[in-house]
């Protein structure tokens, strides 16, 4: 940088000086106006000085300008629950919002002076696409000028944010984006990021579960209109640890009635889906109510291990005439499409052995009693 010095002196004989300032600046005006070869050169001369000034402000400004952070994101293990899902693959929307944080490579969101950047709101570039970059909508992430740097991100974009938690509450199953929160560390292998590493990658994942079930007619029903559909035993409210995606602190044990994106009628089948908490499935049913009858799964009889965040469960379920039976079609994979693995849940009126008294099978509950 070129520094300018202004000079000046106040005269001791103002009269005086004001004469030899008119003058000087009748002097000024002359050689403006009719410049000698001197004057010329001194001009010259001083025009390439701002000039090299001009040039090497330029250039440092160029040297010292902070970096701006590139994010994208890709498919998020193909999510079926956001916004829009084209042919199984859930695409990014232009309203979409995510929260991210920025922390010294290594660091901690647990320590303040870990963090550089907190709850920085960022919206995609390209609306419906399963792929995106992300932008800043309004403040911007600056890479620092010396080491390394680290990233979380989540969705869906909250504030504020308390203790480093997104509360959760999955007792309203009506619109799945506001609830399927999605959760990415970024921190490039351990070695973290900084200002010549490129666009950051966000590997988001999901931080909740998600249960389908396909509800068939069996034997005996001819008509699933009507049916409702309630899940029972298991907590709906709990909170997001950013600091490592888990889930903590559930509770509110209350009835979750799932999603229904396929009416079940005499054609068609019964289609439901829920976003639930990870959880263990001890004391949890879903109870299917048709014709003011109940049919009752016990969902630990099929899936006895805990539900695991990031997966999906998806089973077919065939009502028949007085009980249930449920075909397992995804036992805990990432949200993916599955195939069937496992069968057929005990079903007392077809599959009751009995027992066996005086050379006699006899059944050990009241089927079809007389009167």
């Amino acid at each position: 940088m070129c520094p300018i010095i202004l000079h000046s002196q106040f005269p001791s004989n103002r009269k005086s000086s004001g004469l030899r300032l008119t003058n000087q600046i009748k002097s000024i005006q002359y050689n403006v106006m009719y410049p000698n070869k001197s004057s010329l050169l001194i001009l010259a001369a001083a025009a390439t000085i701002f000039a090299a000034c001009s040039h090497d402000e330029a250039a440092n400004d160029g040297l010292n300008a902070p970096t701006p952070v590139q994010f994208a994101a890709g498919n998020i293990a193909a999510v079926q629950t956001r916004t829009v899902v084209d042919g199984g693959v859930t695409k990014w929307q232009s309203s979409d919002r995510i929260g991210v944080y920025m922390l010294t490579s290594g660091g901690a969101l647990t320590t303040p002076t870990d963090v550089l950047g907190t709850n920085v709101q960022y919206r995609p570039d390209t609306d419906n696409s399963a792929t995106s970059d992300f932008s800043p909508v309004s403040t911007v992430i600056y890479y620092p000028a010396t080491g390394n740097v680290d990233f979380i991100a989540y969705y869906p974009y909250q504030s504020p944010v308390t203790d480093h938690k997104i509360p959760v509450d999955v007792s309203d199953q009506s619109d799945p984006a506001a609830i399927d929160l999605l959760w990415a560390k970024a921190d490039n292998t351990g070695t973290g990021y900084n200002k010549n590493t490129g666009t950051v990658s966000l590997p988001f994942t999901h931080a909740l579960v998600k249960l389908t079930m396909d509800v068939e007619k069996g034997t005996g029903v001819t008509d699933l209109t009507g049916m409702t559909v309630a899940i029972k035993g298991m907590n709906t409210a709990a909170e997001l640890d950013l600091t490592d995606g888990s889930v903590v602190s559930p509770t509110a044990q209350v009835d979750i009635i799932p999603l229904c994106t396929q009416t079940p009628t005499a054609a068609a089948n019964g289609k439901y889906e829920a976003i639930l908490l990870p959880a263990a499935t001890s004391g949890t049913t879903v109870v299917f109510t048709l014709g003011g009858q109940d049919y009752t799964w016990d969902v630990n009889a099929t899936f006895s291990a805990d539900l695991q965040s990031g997966k999906k469960y998806s089973v077919t379920v065939t009502v028949r005439e007085a009980a249930l039976t449920v075909t397992v079609v995804n036992n805990g994979a990432t949200w993916t499409a599955g195939s069937t693995e496992t069968a057929v849940a005990y079903d007392p009126l077809h599959d009751d052995p009995g027992v066996v008294i005086a050379g006699l099978r006899w059944a050990t509950r009241n089927v079809d009693a007389p009167g």
